[in-house]
């Protein structure tokens, strides 16, 4: 009978035995201890600084659309993000919570997250992208 059916934990998992580093992943808890992605609440897609620097990626809207059950839509005046099939028009992305090391990036005003150009922030710089799809608020409050 294999291990899986017996409840047995196996005798070594992948990331024990190659150093696991790809696999895991830190701040997507709210304590921001680290975690494996087989692990966390939500569904987690992971974005290493390299796969975006090879796909060339310049705003957060290029990597949002490149990301699986993702996609971006608009009226080519403001990018509209949408996650997992969800995403209104006009909506601005006030349903998005974009978050850097910890700290929100949505504008005080109306909550809206910048996803095109008018991000303050050069994506060559980013070591790391978590993508988060589902209901985070009992992560984030």
């Amino acid at each position: 009978m294999p291990d899986e059916w017996s409840g047995a934990a196996p005798a070594s998992t992948p990331w024990e035995t190659d150093g696991g580093s790809d696999l895991a992943v830190s701040g997507t808890t709210k304590s921001g201890s680290a975690e494996r992605i087989q692990d966390a609440a939500v569904q987690v897609t992971l974005l290493t600084g390299e796969e975006i620097a090879v796909f060339g990626h310049r705003t957060l809207a290029d990597l949002i659309e490149n990301a699986p059950e993702s996609f971006v839509g608009g009226e080519r005046t403001y990018p509209i993000l949408g996650i997992r099939g969800f995403a209104r028009a006009g909506d601005y992305n006030t349903r998005i919570l974009l978050l850097l090391d910890g700290h929100g990036l949505n504008e005080p005003w109306n909550n809206y997250a910048p996803a095109g150009t008018d991000l303050p922030l050069d994506l060559t710089q980013v070591e790391r992208v978590e993508i988060l799809a589902g209901p985070v608020s009992a992560l984030y409050g």
